[in-house]
């Protein structure tokens, strides 16, 4: 995913679900993108260009018209978000999210347009410990909001920060960036645990700014190392 590409996104999500299954060795063909995350056990993915094997804290990103085959050995616990990068009237009244549940009389211009076509190639990803977390969170999160047709912007801003850590964790170069980002929640663990370990007066007073001196340095140390 490129950065000028999503300047102006506005993601739809049009199905999002949690599900234990266990698929035979099954086509699909979607007209939106699909992610995949991986909760438990191990789901394999084939198209015309590679294999994919999804466990534990993986994902793919499958892109719109993108044949592809799902099946697994045992019963998965997984997550899938079928979504838009941009919402469009036209698009929001397609029923389905297979192209065969699609009839031929929606003109190509809907079922596929250009905007749409960011990715034209799967996406693995592998996740380290941190980004993992942050990242299961997230998609049950809009699994969620989506399962009780919770508020569009909650879901549409939830839906924005998970594609984020998506681009970053792309190995395009930025993978200091991406360790950097996805290591600032434990600094901040870090910080509270020593403002609440060391017993200073100063520090009954919580704000975002750490008040005990060893708090500070490591506030300050990881603060300019965030920046760049």
């Amino acid at each position: 995913m490129k950065s000028e590409d999503l300047i102006y996104i506005s993601p739809y999500v049009r199905a999002a679900r949690n599900e234990i299954v266990q698929l035979t060795y099954t086509q699909y063909i979607d007209f939106d993108y699909a992610f995949t995350y991986i909760l438990n056990g191990t789901l394999e993915y084939k198209t015309n260009d590679a294999d994919y094997k999804l466990t534990p804290g993986s994902g793919l990103l499958m892109p719109p018209f993108c044949p592809h085959f799902a099946f697994t050995a045992r019963p998965v616990a997984m997550c899938v978000i079928h979504f838009d990068f941009f919402t469009d009237p036209d698009r929001m009244s397609l029923d389905g999210i297979g192209v065969s549940e699609c009839t031929d009389r929606i003109p190509q211009e809907i079922l596929h347009p250009a905007r749409e076509q960011i990715i034209l190639k799967p996406c693995f990803y592998t996740f380290d410990s941190v980004d993992r977390m942050y990242v299961r969170n997230k998609v049950e999160k809009i699994a969620a909001l989506h399962r009780i047709n919770s508020n569009f912007l909650k879901l549409k801003s939830e839906m924005i920060q998970l594609i984020d850590i998506l681009r970053r964790s792309e190995p395009d170069g930025r993978e200091m960036v991406r360790r950097n980002l996805s290591s600032w929640p434990t600094v901040m663990r870090t910080v509270d645990f020593i403002e609440k370990t060391i017993r200073i007066p100063s520090c009954q007073t919580r704000s975002s700014i750490p008040r005990s001196a060893p708090a500070r340095a490591i506030f300050r140390r990881f603060s300019r190392i965030r920046r760049g």
